[in-house]
């Protein structure tokens, strides 16, 4: 139990807060409600307009190919460990990682039942009070759903297969970003058209954008795409 404890304490409950609200910034600025039906969002940043939208065809391929060759730098380096002997590391110290998973499930049928209650009880027209009850107790386990979910992926960070994920996800969001180019004016009343480019020539180039632009990509490449299709 101590050394669980210690474990625990390696993950600040700060970090996790953190985190959380990062999410919920980003998540309430109405991009859900804005998303273009044609599977695109644009949005400006200091002056320029950026665009994320789905991945063609030859950027899947490119993405599998990236991913592909990825994976095997990091198994031919002996500083990236394994997801399952991360796990068997920490079970040897007292600490059951797969047991995050087993309260997420156990959260996740009693927010299921209270969804089910929830449903039950707008069809016979409960009051709005217990209305609201049922409502927030559903916001409540999804909060410590989050909790774990977030732990759990701080403990197997630097596992090979997170590692992989991270870099992948990256390159999807550097393969969905797109900068708006904006035409000279001719004179006349003559102008180029505007264009749409690559927002970086290479990833590498990519990597060095600020961290707010990236981060502002990021989640818009997530609600418009399905990241876990192309990780791990």
């Amino acid at each position: 139990m101590e050394e669980e404890k210690k474990l625990e304490k390696e993950i600040k409950k700060s970090d996790i807060e953190d985190i959380k609200e990062k999410m919920t910034q980003a998540l309430n600025t109405g991009l859900v409600e804005n998303l273009l039906t044609d599977n695109k969002v644009e949005f400006d940043y200091k002056d320029n307009t950026y665009k994320v939208s789905k991945l063609i065809y030859k950027d899947r391929q490119e993405l599998q190919r990236k991913r592909a060759a990825k994976h095997l730098e990091l198994l031919q380096d002996d500083s990236y460990v394994p997801e399952q002997q991360i796990i068997e590391l920490y079970l040897k110290k007292g600490f059951d990682i797969k047991e995050l998973d087993r309260q997420f499930t156990s959260l996740q049928q009693q927010i299921d039942r209270t969804k089910l209650t929830l449903g039950e009880a707008i069809q016979n027209k409960h009051s709005e009070k217990e209305l609201e009850t049922l409502r927030d107790k559903i916001v409540s386990l999804q909060g410590k759903q989050s909790d774990f979910s977030i732990k759990k992926t701080n403990y197997l960070a630097n596992s090979l297969e997170s590692q992989l994920n991270i870099w992948a996800y990256e390159y999807l969001v550097y393969l969905m970003s797109l900068k708006l180019i904006k035409g000279k004016d001719l004179g006349e009343e003559n102008k180029e058209e505007d264009k749409w480019v690559k927002i970086a020539s290479n990833f590498e180039e990519f990597c060095q954008l600020e961290e707010d632009l990236i981060n502002l990509l990021a989640v818009r490449a997530s609600l418009i795409s399905n990241p876990n299709s192309y990780l791990l």
